[in-house]
Order: structure tokens, then C-alpha cells, then sequence
């Protein structure tokens, strides 16, 4: 499916119908307009009257000088050229837009911006367009405020908005990490929106690993709304020989070499004494001697990708007391040997080693399957025994897994996934995706794209059976507003494993990925559809539409705006019969389908009158003619809410060949021809051509579709040329009928219908 783009337009534009589409929390009016010919479509919001998606047209940035590895300079230039060029219809102007991400690979660049108001940044704006590597503007779309007018001078500091949003969280500054700054809030719970400047208050505690973010309002002080950003769900697992888990604590343990990570050298009471790496085999040789004693050998669980923080991994020393290493890790006790004789220690699977396993191979997927880079920091894990009320959680950036209900979170693979996955989606939206939006769909698709990628990764639909959980994605739910998020997120989970079953794990996680990166973002499940096709268009020529539209709708999630397309000939004889099947998606089922054609006027004759719209009296989604000139078909989609879409196909039709003379040797065919009866249906009667090089003895069979036989109609020796025998079916009841040519050496079989 390729989704096409508006033009600039001012008062050109002709309004057609519009009509109003509610969308779970949102709502949104579809605008159709004729432009230049052109069907144009804006789903628009109806609150803030930006165009949170626009479809149907095309612009091209080739001219502009756009290639997929332009250098930052040109990639600003070209933004500040499509805003320009759609300033209007977003009804922002550039000045004020400034630029939130670019993602660019082979396939496409993708640009997101947000809004400011007098230089202070809108919570929850956004414009974003995606650009194929062809230049081809493939996405456009805002969601921005364009009424806002509030005075920017905050009546209270930033530190008594500090100190305020500590209170609340019941910490201080002294553990905490604390980031500010003015913000633009829209209240959208309100018939109209509301306009707030509010000190943005982000914190991080560091004792409890809470983290939120309050929005304080910067004239009075008072808390306007707060967001823990600790997404909860969770799962992990493995590491000089070290045990992990498969995927659940009560698997086979595996056992893996020390490969990646530093050893340190302590002494009996923690003092440390030297670093070393080992080999990939997991062995290491500390080069100096030392005093006979006793010792430590402190493995830390951490490398470029994940700093593991494992607390049951402390050391009591039995001679020295408690222990607190820097660095929770693997340790062991070891006195120096003399002659040298090597230790040899393999640690049991525990929490620190899963995790380390796991969060590793989940970097490790997303880096090397999507080429995604942005995980390319040393990710904070943690697993705190003494957190009863967590289970596992995400913030974006860290993870921490508790004992809640006594279950072993952080030994299940499918746990360590889903929050790795849920930071994963948090980099590329710039926060979850409930962070950008209002719908309650957005929090469920946190969830269910999270549950995806984890039982992706396991081949297994059911996620978190060893904690208690067991969400199935292999499910017929459908979007229940009544329901919660984990609930509702095995709806679009279950969209997306179902497409995993048709079209396979390597071409369903690649459609899901670069889904998520395709920039108007998607905050919906209608949407992320959308972004799906895209994907595909952009991956695979769009030969996944059928198995998309397919898993999506067994959750009823479709397009909210109504396509269509139609394949079928566009080339045929005269007289040949071509069938054409439309194929329609989105709006509100049952479709109803009006079918025309048009003839140009000019030489020949038509089979039906030329220079207008003939209607068919066909209501089904497939026709079937023919005819001797070239025509255009035509059909009209409407669905049950009166939205409608049209599709039309060029067929350019051949001429038969010249009946030659038999007395001019010159002219008489060189090859065995059977062609197509005429006319075609027919009723009664119609003529059967064939053309012979030389003298045949001719059998012309007449048989219906069970292969039974109904007549010969022709037995005897024919001269070189081309010959008609005409054929009457007026005792035959209506049908499909083959007629079967047979010659000396040749034979070929055609169809015919016959309508009474």
C-alpha cells in the first residue's frame, strides 16, 4: 500500500463531503477534497484542527537535490522546505518547529519535529514526515496546538517547582537526579483545550529507582498532572564459566565461557589489587605474585551493553564481615597457589547472570536484525530481592526487577525482553508511546508490542508463563475500552503473531520494527496499521497487503480511512475476456460497488457507446468483460458510513489478425492459430476462427467444465488458411464452455460463455 501526500494548497481547494470518525479517545474528522483533479484526504483533529494524518498525493524532493545520505546541512534544508511547502495545511509556520529526530537508512529518511511557543517547547506536539529513497514524500502529519495564547513569564522558579514535585515524591536532592525546564501543557481533558505554562519536573531516585515527571504550573505552583515513567512487566538471565536460563528458571541450565567481562583481584578485607580480562575460552592470569592469603575473585557483570546490578550478589566474608564491592558481579574465594595450579569456577544461574545473558542477546538482536544502534550504551539492570512491590520495570533507560509475589522474575527470558524492548520503543518514540498520546490505545501498544518482540524472540506465543502471567498472543481478542492495557496489548500482539504465522518471524519483525520507526509516529492501533503497510511498501513492494490486512482484521483493526485498489489485465485482444477484482480496506464493512467504463471516440467500433461513463450492473467487487477498442474501467467504493473511493484501470485492447486470402500463397499462415470465439458471451450462436498452414483433417469438440462432451460440431479435411465454422447453442443451457481444436499434430482448447 502506497499512502500519498497533499500538496500546498490555499483557497483552490473544493470541498467534497466530510464526515466524522470517532476513534476511541480521539476524535477526528476525514476531510475528502478535489484538487486539480486529485482526491485529497486530511484526518483531521477535531479539538485542535491539525491534520494528524494526510493521504492520497504525491510530492517528490529528487529536484530538490534530495539523496538517502545527504549531509545534516541539506536534510535541515530540505525539512525547512516541506514545512514551507505545507505550512498552510499544518497550520504552524517553520519558525516555529524545531527538530526532535532523524532516523535514516537505506530505505527512507524519517523527520520528526516538535512545536514551540515563544521558544518554549508544547507537550505532546509533533510533525513528522518519512521520505523513500526515491525522494518520494510517503507520510505526512501534525499533531500540534495552533490556538495557543498564554503569557510566558513564570511566576514562580524553577526551584520552588523542584522542591514542590520532591515533597510529592516523598525525596530529596540529595538522592535524586533532577532535570527542569518550561513547558507549554495542553489539558485535553476539557471540552476546550486549556493552555498551561508549567515547569516540567523530572526526577530520578535513586534509593527507590522511582522515576517521574510532574508538570507544575508556573504561576501558582500547584501540580497540573505527574507520569511515572516506570513501565511494569518484567522477566531475565546469565554469566569465568557462568549458568543462564533458556527462557524459565525451572529450564536446563546453559553454561557459557567469561568472555567479555573485567575480573578483579581483591583481598580479604575488599582492598582491591589488580584488573585483568579473559581470553574467550574464560581464562585469565593475574602476572604478579602475590602474598600468600586469602582472596577474591570478583567477576563484574557488566560490558559496553549492560551494567548489571545484582544485590543478592554481595559477599559476606566469613572472617572480615560484610563485604560491599563497588560493583555487584560473581565473586569467589581463592588462596595462590604454589606450584601454579589453575581454579576452575562455574557459577550457578542466578538473577545477575540471566540478565546479563539476556540483555545482551536482546541488544545484540536489535542491532544486528535492524542494524539499530541506539542501544549502544552500557544499559543499568537491576535486581533488588528486597523490592516486594516490584516486579519488573522499565524507565527508558534502566530496568529493575523485584520479588513481587515471590515470583523469579528476573530468571525469565520472556520478562527481560519485553522491558529491554519496552526502552528499545522509548528511544525511537522519545519516550513511551502512552507519552505522546492520550488514547488509551497508545499505553496498550507499549504492552503488546513489548509482549511481541519478547515471544518473537522465543518462538513461543505465551508470555511469562513461569511468573504467573501467561498472556497469549495467540488470540482472536479485539480493543475492549473496558479492559486494561495488558489486556488490550494482546490485541494488537495478537495482530502482529498472527502475521508472524503467515509471513514468517524474519519478514514480520522487520514490518513490525520499521513500523515504529515511521514518522508521523503511531499512537493507535489504526495507525500503526498504517505504518505497517508502509513498511511493507517500503521492504517488500507491498506483497504482504492480503496477509496484513488479514491478521489485523481477525482484532477488527483497520484502516480508519477507506482504500481500495484493483488488479487484473491491462492488456487484451479483441474480444478476449479480462476479469478485474477490487480490493478494499479501512472505513466501516459491508462495501457496495459500482462499476463503469469509459470508450474514447475515435476509429473503429466500440462494443458500447464511447465518450461518456457506461454503468455495469455489477455490485460485486469483481467484473469480467471485453471489448475491441481500448476502455477505461471504473469503480466506485462506498462503505457502510457513506465514505467513499474510487479506482480505475487503463486497458489497452489488440486488434485481431487479418483473415488472409487462400489464393495468395504469400498470405497463408505459417503457424497453427486458434482464435478467440466471436462474440464473447454470446447467445445463441458464435463463430470459431482457426487458422491451418497446410491441409489438416480438423476435429472441433465442444465440452462443458466437468469435461463431459456436448458435440462435435466439425470432422474433415481442411485446406491451408484461415476457416470459421459458427456454432449454435440454442439448446444448451447457460455456461462456461470449452471448444477443443485438434489437428494431425496440433491442439488447442478455448473458452466461451454462453448467456441466455
Amino acid at each position: 500500500m502506497t499512502i500519498t501526500i497533499l500538496r500546498k494548497f490555499r483557497w483552490l481547494v473544493l470541498l467534497i463531503f466530510i464526515f466524522t470518525v470517532f476513534t476511541n479517545a480521539q476524535n477526528y474528522k476525514i476531510k475528502n477534497f478535489n484538487f486539480y483533479g486529485k482526491q485529497i484526504t486530511v484526518k483531521e483533529n477535531i479539538k485542535t484542527g491539525s491534520p494528524h494524518r494526510i493521504y492520497n498525493f504525491t510530492k517528490n524532493y529528487k529536484d530538490f537535490g534530495f539523496h538517502i545520505n545527504m549531509d545534516k546541512k541539506l536534510k535541515a534544508k530540505l525539512t525547512d522546505k516541506i514545512m514551507e511547502d505545507f505550512s498552510d495545511l499544518i497550520k504552524v509556520k517553520p519558525k516555529y518547529l524545531k527538530l526532535k529526530s532523524v532516523e535514516t537508512n537505506e530505505l527512507f529518511l524519517s523527520v520528526t519535529l516538535q512545536q514551540y511557543y515563544n521558544d518554549i517547547p508544547v507537550w505532546q506536539s509533533e510533525v513528522g514526515y518519512t521520505i523513500d529513497n526515491k525522494g518520494n514524500l510517503l507520510s505526512l502529519g501534525a499533531d500540534i496546538y495552533p490556538k495557543i495564547k498564554i503569557s510566558t513569564n513564570p511566576g514562580i522558579s524553577s526551584k520552588f517547582a523542584e522542591e514542590t514535585a520532591l515533597k510529592d515524591m516523598k525525596s530529596s536532592i540529595e538522592r535524586s537526579t533532577v532535570k527542569t525546564g518550561l513547558l507549554i501543557y495542553p489539558d485535553e481533558s476539557k471540552e476546550i483545550i486549556e493552555y498551561y505554562l508549567t515547569w516540567k519536573v523530572e526526577i530520578k531516585d535513586s534509593v527507590n529507582y522511582d522515576s517521574i515527571t510532574y508538570f507544575i504550573d508556573a504561576n501558582n505552583g500547584k501540580i497540573i498532572k505527574s507520569i511515572n515513567q516506570v513501565m511494569q512487566s518484567g522477566w531475565i538471565g546469565g554469566y569465568l564459566k557462568y549458568k543462564y536460563f533458556p527462557q524459565h528458571y525451572y529450564d536446563t541450565q546453559q553454561v557459557l565461557n567469561i568472555s567479555d567481562m573485567k575480573i578483579t583481584i581483591y583481598d580479604g578485607i575488599g582492598v582491591k589489587v589488580g584488573d585483568i580480562y579473559p581470553n574467550s575460552s574464560g581464562y585469565f592470569y593475574y602476572p604478579n605474585s602475590v602474598a600468600y592469603g586469602y582472596y577474591y575473585v570478583h567477576v563484574e557483570l557488566k560490558n559496553s551493553y549492560v551494567d548489571i546490578r545484582d544485590k543478592a550478589l554481595d559477599i559476606l566474608d566469613p572472617l572480615h564481615g560484610f563485604v560491599q564491592w563497588v560493583t555487584s558481579g560473581l565473586t569467589t574465594a581463592v588462596t595462590p597457589s604454589n606450584p601454579y595450579t589453575p581454579i576452575n569456577k562455574t557459577w550457578d544461574g542466578v538473577e545477575g547472570t540471566n540478565m546479563y545473558y539476556h540483555v545482551n542477546f536482546a541488544h545484540d538482536y536489535y542491532k544486528n536484525t535492524f542494524s539499530f544502534n541506539w542501544m549502544d550504551y552500557s544499559m543499568v539492570v537491576i535486581y533488588d530481592p528486597d523490592r516486594g512491590d516490584v516486579n519488573a520495570q522499565a524507565d527508558g533507560s534502566t530496568i529493575l526487577f523485584g520479588s513481587q509475589n515471590g515470583q523469579k522474575w528476573a530468571r525469565s527470558s520472556d520478562v527481560i525482553y519485553h522491558e529491554y524492548t519496552h526502552n528499545v520503543i522509548s528511544s525511537i518514540y522519545g519516550g513511551f508511546i502512552r507519552d505522546g498520546s492520550s488514547n488509551p490505545q497508545a499505553a496498550a501498544m507499549d504492552e503488546g508490542l513489548a509482549d511481541f518482540f519478547a515471544c518473537n524472540l522465543n518462538n513461543d506465543p505465551i508470555l511469562g508463563e513461569s511468573v504467573g502471567l501467561s498472556r497469549n498472543l495467540n488470540n482472536t481478542l479485539i480493543y475492549n475500552p473496558n479492559e486494561n492495557i495488558y489486556v488490550n496489548g494482546k490485541v494488537i500482539g495478537g495482530a502482529c503473531w498472527d502475521l508472524r504465522g503467515v509471513v514468517g518471524k524474519s519478514i514480520v519483525e522487520k514490518l513490525v520494527f520499521n513500523a515504529l520507526g515511521i514518522s508521523p509516529r503511531a499512537y493507535n492501533f489504526a495507525d500503526f496499521l498504517e505504518n505497517i503497510y508502509l513498511a511493507d511498501d517500503l521492504l517488500y513492494g507491498n506483497a504482504n497487503t492480503s496477509a496484513i490486512a488479514a491478521a489485523f482484521n481477525n482484532h477488527n483493526i483497520v484502516p480508519e480511512v477507506l482504500t481500495a485498489s484493483i488488479s487484473g489485465p491491462s492488456i487484451l485482444n479483441a474480444y478476449q475476456i479480462g476479469t478485474w477484482t477490487v480490493t478494499t480496506q479501512g472505513g466501516v464493512p459491508p462495501y457496495s460497488y459500482a462499476w463503469s467504463y469509459y470508450i474514447p471516440c475515435g476509429a473503429g467500433v466500440p462494443a458500447a457507446p464511447c465518450g461518456y461513463w457506461n454503468p455495469v450492473g455489477q455490485t460485486s467487487n469483481q467484473l469480467s468483460r471485453y471489448d475491441t477498442k481500448d476502455f477505461i474501467l471504473k469503480c466506485v467504493i462506498t462503505d457502510n458510513d457513506d465514505q467513499q473511493t474510487a479506482v480505475t484501470q487503463n486497458v489497452i485492447v489488440g486488434s485481431l489478425p487479418k483473415i488472409v486470402d487462400k489464393n495468395n500463397k504469400s498470405n497463408l499462415p505459417t503457424d497453427f492459430v486458434v482464435y478467440p470465439n466471436y462474440p464473447n458471451p454470446f447467445n445463441p450462436s458464435t463463430v470459431i476462427s482457426f487458422a491451418i498452414p497446410k491441409s489438416e483433417h480438423v476435429v472441433i469438440t465442444i465440452f462443458n467444465p466437468l469435461g463431459q462432451l456436448i458435440k462435435e460440431i466439425v470432422n474433415r479435411i481442411y485446406s491451408p488458411g484461415i476457416h470459421k465454422v459458427e456454432f449454435n447453442a440454442s439448446e444448451l443451457p447457460s455456461g462456461i464452455y470449452y471448444y477443443i481444436i485438434k489437428t494431425g499434430s496440433n491442439l488447442d482448447v478455448k473458452q466461451m460463455i454462453l448467456l441466455k
